[in-house]
């Protein structure tokens, strides 16, 4: 029905920004090229912590939408909830580093546009998954849902779960570059 194609065109959109995401990525790795722009062995460590769990987020709302997987899309949520914390966390840490002096503007304009682009990406798989839940349930309204699941133990444990995957190996006062 209308409804259905409606919702299927949105995943269709939210997988092409997702592709917009990934080439503002690429730009923003030959700015760095071109820049002479390094990271301190913290701020990769950091970034790699982020890649990896966006490419989880990814193969997961893949998985999901190539085979209508409700379960598989019920893990993406989660996953985006931690990942806005990681960004938070990322970006609180750089602004740390750039105040104290240990990096420069050109770096925190460089390690800002990564994270963000990370996580719009993982924004748009949360929206590709809400659109699988919705075309597998009549019921579903996607803002009432999401706030009432979030509420959820089976919710809570997934978060917890991948907060230890996707946890930060040092905290930011034990940061030395």
């Amino acid at each position: 029905d209308a409804q259905k194609v409606s919702i299927l065109l949105h995943a269709i959109s939210d997988f092409e920004k997702m592709t917009d995401y990934t080439a503002d990525l690429v730009f923003t790795a030959r700015e760095k090229r071109d820049k002479d722009v390094h990271f301190s062995e913290k701020a990769r460590q950091e970034i790699t912590i982020m890649v990896n769990a966006v490419g989880e987020i990814i193969d997961l709302t893949i998985s999901a939408f190539s085979n209508n997987d409700v379960k598989l899309a019920n893990q993406v949520e989660p996953l985006e909830d931690v990942i806005d914390r990681l960004r938070n966390d990322l970006k609180n840490r750089h602004i740390k580093r750039m105040q104290e002096g240990r990096c420069s503007v050109d770096q925190g304009f460089v390690f800002t546009d990564y994270i963000t682009a990370l996580e719009k990406i993982s924004d748009h798989c949360a929206n590709v998954a809400a659109a699988i839940i919705e075309l597998n349930d009549e019921n579903y309204e996607i803002h009432n849902v999401m706030s009432h699941r979030k509420n959820r133990d089976e919710y809570k444990e997934m978060c917890v779960s991948f907060s230890k995957k996707y946890a930060l190996p040092f905290s930011a006062s034990a940061e030395t570059e």
